[in-house]
Parts: structure tokens; C-alpha cells; sequence
């Protein structure tokens, strides 16, 4: 059940927490079990909040005291009121990325353990995510703070080429939902800017801009999170992406409670609990191929030289052949003559 009981605030501006990388404004579209969905200002789509990593709502209070000083604060808020959303209203917040499987999405909205690229796969409890900068990894569903999907213009914006909406019509709200059957609440009009993240990937495929014909990384499934510990042992990992929490090196174990990791001559040993995300080293394969890489052109290298070398022998050894067999004709030649003279 939700720590929050914000049904009367539903259909409000609202501030999701005070401050930080997941602090957020918009509207507050839906109230789940355990999560809370957001329709965010600037054309950033829908984010949904695991309700028990939130620390704080806010509403908007507006009078004749502030309303000057807020203008451009509130006009933003106001254009919420204009603006069509797309949601899914599932049972529960790990439910909410069943859906979404296939799509392009962000994992929480700042820090270290921020994560933007394509969900593989989704479990009770861990998602797989094709990673933009650390391949494929594994992430612990407890520690996901916020999810959304990448809108077209933030993915744009990515690119270097955004492009402003400003088409707009009468409020009205509509929510789709595969696990719990679908809602919606319709007043009137119809605005632009709906693109999802699936879509804009179809959208891609179609144009020729993206290509689709890539196929997905290869990841373990497991039952739940806890499982890939034994799955990867042996392996070099990285364990959280980053932080005072982020230790790399070799899984070497997951016994009595807790996964022992050896890296730079320290055995860690770390509570399962306090894993947010684990991933194989993504950096280290990178070294390997590397390293592969140039020994191959070495050797290429190598080669090159030796056979420049060959040639030269032989070209040395053509070249005093010639000059035997040069001598040789004139030794007869002389022979002959001497002969002839007699």
C-alpha cells in the first residue's frame, strides 16, 4: 500500500520532492498501490515514482501576493492543463515496467544510477537494461526510484535536434493499463506530442535513421536478482554504477549472507540489500578488445615486415645469380677467343 494518500491532489500541479535529481513538477495524473504517476512540465512525459523512495509533494498555491512573482513558474503548470497523457495504471510498480519491455526508457532522473537505454527484460524483482555507456545491466528493482520512457523530443534534444511542440486544445486525460485493464478520462479536444518511446524506435525503423536490424545483447534471465550472483561467479563485475558504493573485480562468491568481490588486492564483501545495479565490466572487455586488437595489428604488422624482408632476400639473391651468370658468359667468351687466336 502507498505510504502517500494523495487521491485529492490527483488531477493537480504538484512538486514531486524539494530538491535534487529527482525532484520534479507537473501534474499528478494517477495514484497506485505503491507508485504515483506524473505528467512532467517541458514535454518530458510521463514519470512514475516508487512512492517509498519519495520524501515529499508539494502543491502550488497561488495568490495575489505571488502570482507576479511566479508568472513563469505557473504558466508552465498551466500548460499541463492542455496537454493529452498516456500512462499505464498497473497493479503495482514492478508491473509498470512489464509494459514497457522493448521501449526505449530512463531509470531514475539523475545520480549515479541513472540509466537510459533499451529494456530487455522484467522481473519481480530486477529489470535488464541495454545500456547506453555500460552494455547490458542488471537492475535491482527496490533501488529504482523513478521510470519513464524517452519521449521523441528528449531523444531529439539528445541528438542536438530538438524541436518545440506548441500545439494545444482543451484538458483531457487518458490512461491505458495491460495488467490491470485500461482507464481513461476524457473531457475534450485533442493536443500533439503523444510520441512514445516504442514509437519513436518504429519511427526510426521506418526513416532508415535508426537501425533496427541490430540484434539485442545477450543477458541471463534468472529468477530473481539474488540468482545472478551465483550465475556470474568468477566473472569481473561492477557492482552499483557509481559512487562510494561502486566496486569493481572479480565475483568471486555469494555465501553466508553477503557477495564477496576482489578487486585492487581488497576481498568486499557487500549486503545483497544494498546492491542498486550489477553489470559485467563493462570497461574491461573494452581493454580486452582493445588489446586484441593491437596485437592483431601488430602481428599484421609483423608479418607486413617479414615479407618486405623475404622479397628483399630474394630479390639479393636474383641479383647474384645475374652477375655469376654474367661472369661466367664472359669467361667462355674469353675462352673461345684465346682459342680461336691460336
Amino acid at each position: 500500500m502507498s505510504d502517500f494518500d494523495m487521491e485529492s491532489l490527483v488531477g493537480k500541479n504538484i512538486y514531486v520532492n524539494k530538491g535534487g535529481p529527482e525532484a520534479k513538477s507537473g501534474k499528478l495524473l494517477h495514484m497506485g498501490y505503491n507508485y504515483v504517476v506524473v505528467g512532467a512540465d517541458n514535454n518530458e512525459g510521463c514519470v512514475y515514482y516508487a512512492t517509498h523512495h519519495l520524501k515529499s509533494f508539494g502543491e502550488a498555491v497561488q495568490n495575489d501576493n505571488n502570482q507576479q512573482q511566479n508568472g513563469n513558474e505557473y504558466s508552465n503548470q498551466n500548460s499541463n492543463q492542455n496537454q493529452t497523457w498516456e500512462y499505464f495504471t498497473p497493479s503495482c510498480f514492478s508491473a509498470i515496467m512489464d509494459n514497457m519491455i522493448g521501449e526505449y526508457i530512463q531509470i531514475n532522473r539523475g545520480g549515479p544510477e541513472c540509466g537510459k537505454g533499451k529494456l530487455l527484460d522484467s522481473t519481480y524483482d530486477y529489470v535488464v537494461l541495454s545500456s547506453d555507456n555500460d552494455g547490458v545491466v542488471y537492475f535491482n528493482t527496490k533501488h529504482i526510484k523513478s521510470i519513464s520512457v524517452v519521449q521523441q523530443n528528449q531523444q531529439s534534444d539528445d541528438d542536438g535536434d530538438g524541436e518545440n511542440d506548441s500545439e494545444s486544445g482543451s484538458e483531457s486525460g487518458k490512461s491505458s493499463g495491460k495488467s490491470s485493464g485500461k482507464s481513461s478520462g476524457k473531457s475534450s479536444g485533442q493536443t500533439s506530442g503523444k510520441s512514445s518511446g516504442k514509437q519513436w524506435w518504429e519511427q526510426q525503423d521506418e526513416s532508415g535513421s535508426q537501425n533496427q536490424a541490430e540484434q539485442d545483447p545477450e543477458y541471463f534471465r534468472e529468477y530473481g536478482f539474488k540468482d545472478l550472483f551465483e550465475r556470474l561467479k568468477y566473472k569481473k563485475v561492477k557492482i552499483n554504477r557509481g559512487g562510494p558504493d561502486c566496486v569493481e573485480g572479480m565475483l568471486t562468491d555469494y555465501v553466508g549472507g553477503y557477495v564477496c568481490v576482489y578487486g585492487d588486492n581488497v576481498i568486499h564483501r557487500i549486503l545483497p540489500r544494498h546492491i542498486k545495479s550489477l553489470s559485467l565490466s563493462y570497461n574491461n572487455n573494452n581493454n580486452n578488445n582493445n588489446n586484441n586488437n593491437n596485437n592483431n595489428n601488430n602481428n599484421k604488422d609483423n608479418n607486413k615486415d617479414n615479407n618486405k624482408d623475404n622479397d628483399k632476400n630474394k630479390n639479393k639473391d636474383k641479383d647474384k645469380n645475374n652477375d655469376k651468370n654474367k661472369d661466367k658468359n664472359k669467361n667462355n667468351k674469353s675462352g673461345k677467343s684465346s682459342k680461336s687466336g691460336k
